[in-house]
């Protein structure tokens, strides 16, 4: 079946329903699901270039989760068939399937959901880069391959595009087909060493706010801003867009200014500077109902690219009953990202106020309201809990709400608030003891594998000597048997102790009428230098019965 698909791939890709079979099989040589979302479904607008699940997968993309974040630019490793999976994907990087050919099966809604996949699929091919470097320039209509002298040899991202044509990405990304394809591109590039500042520097620097306003090539510049992990590659990026910040957000391209703010985040860079721009853009704003700096920062973002409605035109109106679509995803999201920043965590949640009780009522809102229960104080999460009590009711009618009641504790706060907050109150200390000894998840960097072995055998060195220390310095651990070994043992031990017993007390009697005797006649001294030698006599005397009765016996 592989083998009739390699020899017919350009039909099976750019065929109306034979993709689909294609697609599925590069699925099931792969071992995972590597198709762009909006691809998996019936042949439609969506399931074609995979235009449909553009918002849904850049959404996802922005959330400020570490995990996901990690999981974007570390996917799984490892494929079900390896070799019948390089077979499949190589056939993209042969002669005849360069130039004007690569050009039409770019441009093809049928073909480029297959080659996202593709691309995905050689990222996690182990132990073969070559590949993927070489698949990458191909797609990239590139004139001519470097040399590295050695097939097993990846170049480095600055050697790999040498022969791309920057004018030529930057139409691919202005193009609402193939600019999917750079976005998969960028998602893939962390698997090739500096690839990614190499395509920072040559296709994104300078062109990055046309890229922001354009219908598809903003999607290209959220995945690049989705790609950066460090300082270096973030600080360039933001000096660019801070300055049409304002601008993306009347032109409902927050999506951008998500992206960023969520890169900052990840890079620990430029937060308190984001943080100020955003507040002085978000002014500009619909939303913002005449407030100003970060005033208007919470509020406004809870109802970003929503459009007021006759009677509500500020933020935060007409968000309950009918008015549930008032509450922004997009926004909620950004708002997320910004409260992961310390220096705004306290004074957002305190402007959020009175407005727990509508954002419990939507999807997106509920995800942000539990967030903002992890980042809230003691008094603040007593807020957010009560607002959310006056709406049980209507809560438990969505499918998110028993779950969120039971994660915020609201049985146990009706019942016993005294006890919730010292429950609180003990859950914190736990909380910063942690931190403590182990760090912050998202504000520190997480701890390399050398690390982790020396701090466990620290604390194995630890438990010992406080073990010693409690069993004192004579003590011996006892010695586990089995129980058949122990009883039996313990039966031969008990009746060897009954033997010596009887005669070791009969001993005894008389060595106490002697010692009485010997005391009146001398002093200590010499009592108990007769003592010793009395027992002395009697020891041998023991032993020689000993050795009569065994020889008896045999």
């Amino acid at each position: 079946m592989v083998h009739e698909l390699c020899t017919e791939l350009w039909k099976f890709m750019t065929d109306r329903f034979a993709t689909h079979v294609a697609r599925r099989v590069l699925c099931m040589l792969c071992g995972h699901d590597v198709l762009p979302p909006g691809s998996r479904g019936p042949q439609g607008g969506s399931g074609g270039g995979g235009g449909g699940g553009k918002a849904s997968a850049g959404l996802a993309a922005k959330l400020p989760t570490k995990e996901k974040a990690a999981a974007g630019r570390h996917p799984q490793e490892g494929c079900r068939f390896p070799e019948l999976l390089e077979s499949l994907v190589s056939i993209l990087t042969r002669e005849d399937y360069g130039g004007a050919s690569m050009e039409e099966l770019l441009g093809s809604t049928y073909a480029s959901p297959f080659i996202q996949g593709a691309l995905k699929a050689a990222s996690m091919l182990q132990g073969n880069r070559s590949l993927l470097a070489t698949l990458i320039p191909s797609l990239l209509g590139t004139s001519y391959f470097y040399d590295a002298g050695n097939k097993n040899k990846v170049p480095s991202g600055a050697k790999l595009i040498e022969g791309v044509s920057a004018d030529r990405v930057y139409a691919m990304c202005m193009d609402s087909t193939t600019s999917h394809v750079v976005e998969a591109v960028m998602g893939v590039a962390h698997a090739v060493p500096g690839l990614i500042d190499a395509m920072l520097q040559r296709f994104f620097k300078g062109r990055m706010q046309d890229m922001a306003f354009h219908q598809s090539a903003n999607f290209v510049l959220q995945a690049a801003l989705a790609a950066t992990s460090t300082p270096a590659q973030v600080q360039p990026l933001y000096e660019e867009l801070a300055p049409c910040i304002g601008d993306l957000l009347r032109c409902r391209r927050s999506g951008v200014v998500a992206a960023l703010l969520a890169a900052c985040g990840r890079a620990n860079c430029c937060q308190k500077e984001a943080c100020s721009v955003l507040a002085a853009a978000i002014a500009s704003t619909p939303q913002s109902s005449g407030k100003t700096g970060k005033e208007a920062l919470a509020p406004s973002l809870l109802c970003l690219d929503t459009a007021p409605s006759l009677g509500h035109n500020h933020a935060l109106q007409g968000t309950s009953g009918s008015g549930e679509s008032w509450l922004s995803a997009l926004g909620s999201a950004i708002l997320i990202t910004v409260l992961r920043f310390s220096q705004m965590k306290q004074h957002l949640l305190a402007r959020m106020g009175g407005a727990y009780s509508t954002m419990v009522l939507t999807g997106s809102g509920s995800f942000l309201l539990e967030r903002c229960f992890d980042m809230a104080e003691g008094p603040t999460k007593e807020a957010i809990i009560s607002e959310v009590l006056t709406h049980e009711r209507d809560l438990e009618a969505k499918y998110w709400g028993p779950r969120l009641l039971k994660r915020l504790g609201a049985e146990a706060y009706k019942r016993e608030p005294l006890q919730w907050r010292r429950h609180l109150e003990s859950t914190a200390k736990t909380k910063v003891d942690f931190e403590k000894l182990f760090g912050n998840d998202f504000e520190d960097a997480p701890k390399s594998s050398k690390q982790e072995k020396k701090l466990r055998k620290q604390q194995q060195q630890q438990q010992q000597q406080q073990q010693q220390l409690e069993e004192g310095p004579g003590m011996k651990q006892a010695t586990v048997l089995p129980e058949g070994a122990a009883a039996i043992r313990n039966g031969s031990q008990t009746e060897a102790a009954q033997g010596h017993s009887d005669e070791a007390g009969a001993n005894r009697k008389k060595s106490k009428k002697k010692r009485k005797v010997k005391e009146e006649q001398g002093g200590p001294t010499e009592c108990l230098h007769n003592d010793v030698a009395g027992a002395e006599k009697r020891d041998g005397e023991v032993e020689r019965k000993k050795k009569k009765k065994t020889k008896r016996g045999d």
